[in-house]
């Protein structure tokens, strides 16, 4: 069985938790979009650190 290489979910039998495979393996998607929302956060806190100096 594979598992999400951040969190060891199972992905299921027919991988229907899996969103993609990256270069550390498959990823669920509970973990792609927390990761998706931290890149988010950190680029919206950039931006806002720009346009305030």
């Amino acid at each position: 069985m594979l598992t999400c290489w951040k969190c060891h979910r199972d992905l299921g039998p027919m991988l229907e938790y899996q969103k993609m495979v990256t270069e550390k393996g498959p990823i669920c998607y509970a973990c792609f979009n927390a990761l998706q929302e931290e890149a988010h956060q950190a680029e919206q806190a950039r931006r806002a650190a720009d346009e305030n100096p």
